[in-house]
């Protein structure tokens, strides 16, 4: 019985990168001349975003692939399995993600871990954190000239005045580069002047923020809303800070002055 070594390589190339995300994983455990074989052909992964999912029973890995949704799930303890299947994926991924994400019950050691084995490129990071030693590890796997998207979120599920400092993290590239930042739990944390956009989520206090930021601007349209708008000296910009009631959602934004609604109020 022929194997798939026995194909001709550039059929045996079609075959490997037909089989998809979990296959290849497979076959590149079969044995060393396969893993030779699919090392040296390369194949280009193609996946559109990663997501590993932890629970308190296993590690589950969902991709999209070839507009094609794979599955792949470890027991908790193997931990060293999953890294190992990082590495490789991470490998032949040729592309940048569209999105990376790592959510759940999170071992402690986990994002050390990660942080030693993959450099990839991503346009978006979905990251729960308790620390900001885990952002330090996980942070400069990725491109920073490809990172434009930072979502943090808290993985402990405390309180929501829980703060993390990240006065190290600000001082990395992947941050400095980033454009949006979206936060789920409150962080200390000095702004950057490179981002467009900045989200902080699960605020609730319209009195408080009105009372702060002064007279606000509702759109007819957008009921849901409210919008101050700010100069930035010597700039043809202005930041634009957004309360949602619908999601408790506030957003920080860089705009023109000349997109300003005609009834919204400028401030110094």
């Amino acid at each position: 019985m022929s194997t798939l070594l026995d194909f001709p390589d550039e059929i045996a190339a079609r075959i490997v990168n037909f089989v998809g995300f979990p296959g290849i994983l497979s076959l590149h455990q079969v044995c060393h001349d396969l893993r030779n074989f699919i090392d040296d052909t390369k194949p280009d992964w193609k996946l559109d975003s990663l997501n590993i999912i932890f629970s308190r029973e296993d590690i589950i890995i969902r991709c999209i692939q070839n507009q094609k949704s794979y599955t792949i799930k470890y027991e908790i303890s193997d931990q060293n399995g999953l890294l190992r299947d990082l590495g490789t994926c991470m490998k032949f991924q040729k592309s940048a993600l569209k999105t990376f994400t790592i959510i759940g019950q999170i071992p402690e050691d986990f994002h050390l871990k990660l942080g030693g084995t993959i450099r990839t490129k991503t346009q978006k990071l979905n990251l729960q954190v308790e620390n900001q030693d885990q952002i330090l590890h996980i942070l400069p796997c990725f491109n920073s000239d490809v990172l434009k998207d930072v979502d943090l979120s808290d993985a402990s599920r405390g309180p929501i005045e829980k703060s993390i400092k990240i006065d190290k993290v600000v001082e990395l590239e992947q941050w400095k580069k980033a454009r949006n930042l979206s936060i789920s739990c409150f962080l200390t944390f000095l702004s950057s002047s490179t981002f467009r956009k900045l989200t902080y989520k699960s605020i609730d206090d319209s009195r408080f923020l009105s009372e702060s930021l002064g007279p606000f601007y509702t759109d007819p349209y957008e009921p849901h809303e409210l919008n101050w708008y700010f100069r930035y000296p010597n700039s043809e910009e202005c930041l634009r800070i957004i309360w949602t009631s619908d999601y408790q959602v506030i957003v920080f934004q860089k705009e023109r002055v000349d997109e300003m609604p005609d009834e919204a109020a400028l401030q110094n």
